[in-house]
């Protein structure tokens, strides 16, 4: 149990790492990409479950995808910006970092929601076999 215990807990660390708030600089929207593709690397680091746990690791796999979506997304709202993180309006770039950083936001309260899921998994878990 105390291995779960701590495999548990690293999902709630995960969680907490992946909130964030931004300010829409082109660095800052990298920064951003950068810390979102941690989920994977992160979930691949803390490694298997039990198969008791199964079921929290299939909920925080989906979310670590999420995130990656939610990491191409700011990536692509980088790449159309200038330095500040702006773009000229009624530019086709405009369009662009609009869309994507919609895009990103979305998917991170996805992502955020989904780990929230698991870790809502994980406790119903830790109740019934204490």
């Amino acid at each position: 149990m105390a291995e779960e215990l701590a495999w548990l807990k690293a999902v709630t660390t995960l969680h907490k790492r992946m909130q964030q708030n931004v300010t829409l600089t082109r660095a800052k929207m990298m920064s951003y990409a950068t810390t979102l593709r941690v989920c994977s690397r992160e979930l691949a680091r803390i490694g298997s479950p039990t198969d008791r746990l199964q079921p929290v690791h299939v909920v925080v796999k989906k979310a670590c995808r999420t995130y990656d979506q939610d990491a191409k997304c700011w990536a692509t709202a980088a790449r159309v910006s200038m330095a500040d993180g702006g773009v000229v309006a009624g530019t086709p770039e405009e369009k662009i970092q609009s869309r994507a950083i919609e895009c990103g936001g979305a998917a991170n309260g996805n992502g955020s929601n989904l780990l929230a899921d698991a870790e809502a998994k994980g406790e119903e878990i830790k109740a019934r076999y204490g």
